[in-house]
């Protein structure tokens, strides 16, 4: 015997014109290149909004009723979700754009680049990209927090080192910078 979130699945199956409206409702034309994994995602939630329905769908008419209400439910869950994602995708925006910044700085206090050419600045800069890959979490606090002028007594209590343990950290920071450009 099939549990009710297997005949779920097998309803969303029989009606997935509902799964598309909401589809569409949700903003996700069928030439998205997520628009399969979004119709999964909507049989799932139609399958456990039926697990938890409770009245029988003998009839045609609670049979559209039920389709309504499901609907409805499936487009409100994949607009939480988008908005979910929307949010995270934002966030990481953010950080990547304050990660760049904090580079450029970085490149920029640490090399006097106005009277460099610009082949040099590149080099330069894909040096610092290079040290920002292979750099470790504490390594990179230090970068950020160097980036907007604090200096090695400030960043020390911050990532739970001491004040020389930190300097030693950007010394050999900047020795692998200054062996990547070279």
């Amino acid at each position: 015997m099939a549990t009710r979130e297997e005949e779920g699945l097998i309803l969303s199956l029989e009606n997935e014109g509902v799964l598309h409206n909401a589809l569409t409702r949700v903003g996700l034309p069928r030439s998205h290149p997520d628009y399969d994994d979004y119709l999964q995602d909507a049989r799932l939630i139609y399958a456990q909004y039926y697990a938890h329905y409770g009245t029988p769908l003998d009839t045609p008419s609670e049979r559209e009723k039920f389709n309504r209400l499901a609907g409805w439910f499936v487009f409100l869950r994949l607009i939480k979700r988008r908005g979910q994602l929307r949010a995270h995708r934002t966030r990481l925006a953010d950080y990547q754009t304050e990660e760049f910044a904090a580079l450029r700085t970085l490149a920029i206090a640490a090399i006097d680049v106005t009277d460099t050419p610009l082949i040099d600045q590149l080099a330069m800069s894909e040096a610092m990209t290079k040290l920002w890959r292979t750099a470790s979490d504490p390594e990179r606090t230090l970068l950020r927090l160097r980036a907007i002028g604090l200096s090695d007594r400030e960043i020390a209590p911050l990532i739970a080192l001491t004040p020389r343990s930190v300097g030693r950290m950007r010394k050999r920071l900047a020795q692998r910078y200054h062996d990547l450009v070279d």
